[in-house]
């Protein structure tokens, strides 16, 4: 209360009165200005507790959560795959071929054709032969007898009752070989003319031998007795 009165002394004098006034005024702006510094640090500090609470809490979030949960188990590493061992096929050994022996066959073809040659030859001579020709009844009868001892009448012939006369022809060489047996004419049947013949080769050991090379014809006879 004592103020207004002090006030209204100093308002009489107009320098007073402006210089209170621009003093007000500075007054003024310099408590705006230190308000605002104010507010701008406590806004800051604010935001830096919050900043650093939030982080200390999640460092403990994270430290609750490492705590509880329990390590993973390390996967086992599973065993390689053996590799398997691979076939291995066996070496044939190539075995040398037998080399064949090459043997050297004679050449029999000229010998054959001398061979064929002679008995043509000796066979046109047979032929141009006379049947008995320089040979006596009696050399004859000696061939007949040794024929009639190696002569045996089959048993087959026999029991079918066979008969018949075979008449033969062979060569007579002077060493006593016989070349050229055959039957010219028969009327005996087969099992017959293959005695005859076996019987003919039989005796030729027993064969007179002749002065020079003969052809023979004799007869050979089957007869049953009653």
């Amino acid at each position: 209360m004592k103020i207004l009165p002090y006030l209204q002394k100093q308002i009489k004098s107009p320098n007073k009165v402006g210089f209170f006034i621009s003093a007000v005024i500075h007054l003024g702006v310099l408590a705006f200005i230190f308000v605002t510094f104010k507010s701008t640090q406590l806004k800051q500090n604010g935001e830096n507790r919050v900043t650093m609470s939030l982080a200390s809490i999640n460092t403990s979030a994270v430290q609750k959560k490492h705590s509880t949960t329990a390590p993973k188990p390390k996967p086992k590493p599973k065993p390689k795959p053996k590799p398997k061992p691979k076939k291995t096929k066996p070496i044939e050994e190539k075995q040398p071929t037998p080399q064949e022996e090459i043997t050297e066959v004679p050449d029999t073809k000229d010998d054959e054709k001398e061979d064929t040659s002679n008995t043509t030859s000796e066979g046109a001579q047979a032929e141009s032969m006379a049947y008995n020709e320089g040979v006596s009844d009696e050399f004859l009868a000696k061939i007949q007898t040794a024929i009639s001892k190696k002569n045996k009448y089959p048993r087959i012939a026999r029991i079918r009752g066979l008969e018949g006369e075979v008449l033969v022809e062979f060569i007579l060489n002077m060493d006593g070989k016989l070349e050229g047996l055959k039957i010219i004419q028969s009327t005996a049947g087969q099992i017959l003319n293959d005695s005859a013949l076996k019987a003919v080769v039989a005796a030729s050991k027993d064969f007179p031998l002749p002065k020079q090379r003969v052809r023979i014809k004799i007869p050979i006879a089957y007869t049953l007795r009653s």
